[in-house]
């Protein structure tokens, strides 16, 4: 796990909650820009570190097995 990746994971157990929105980790590196915080994102979910999940209109993120609707 790159040191990118274990920022996002740190930030995402820091909260209580398991769904969270793309922009919300643009906290985590305020010094990327968006496109580039996807990238990392997109690696997570390929490397199964992370999962999506799609209402249709929004998606969200989460971390594989924190949130049985995402899984």
């Amino acid at each position: 796990m790159t040191e990118e990746q274990q920022k996002v994971v740190d930030f995402i157990k820091s909260k209580k909650k398991t769904k969270f929105y793309m922009n919300e980790f643009c906290e985590v590196f305020p010094e990327m820009t968006l496109r580039d915080v996807k990238k990392i994102l997109t690696g997570m979910i390929n490397s199964e570190i992370m999962v999506y999940w799609s209402s249709g209109s929004t998606t969200f993120y989460s971390l594989k097995g924190a949130d049985p609707s995402a899984d």
